[in-house]
């Protein structure tokens, strides 16, 4: 989940009022964070800024498109990262099973060409 930054303190007050705590990980950094809750629900924080010259976060500036994807969570709809963006943000580190399963999914339903770091070897 992307968080700008104006709301960040808002938002994790929030979620500390439902149950969530701080869980500290390999990627941990001042713009991602990672809260789990006693049922083991996981959120996995992201803070951004917008500017100018599109949306900061951990020092990269994105494309203010970036944000032009809608979707849902439940019956909400909401603004979110549209899907090639999604996947070019899964590109450039050691990705896990839950990264590799996010992107395939995207890539299918989008049809997207698959990144060659997420082809098989």
């Amino acid at each position: 989940m992307f968080v700008e930054l104006k709301h960040y303190h808002d938002y994790i007050y929030v979620i500390k009022q439902h149950g969530f705590e701080e869980v500290n990980t390999d990627y941990t950094t001042d713009g991602h964070t990672v809260w789990k809750d006693d049922k083991q629900r996981i959120i996995d924080l992201h803070c951004f800024e917008f500017t100018d010259d599109g949306i900061v976060y951990e020092g990269d500036i994105f494309p203010s498109k970036t944000f032009s994807g809608i979707g849902k969570v439940g019956d909400i709809t909401v603004s979110c990262i549209e899907p090639l963006s999604q996947v070019m943000l899964h590109l450039g580190y050691e990705h896990d099973k839950n990264d590799v399963h996010d992107v395939m999914l995207l890539c299918e339903t989008f049809q997207i060409a698959i990144p060659d770091e997420y082809k098989e070897k």
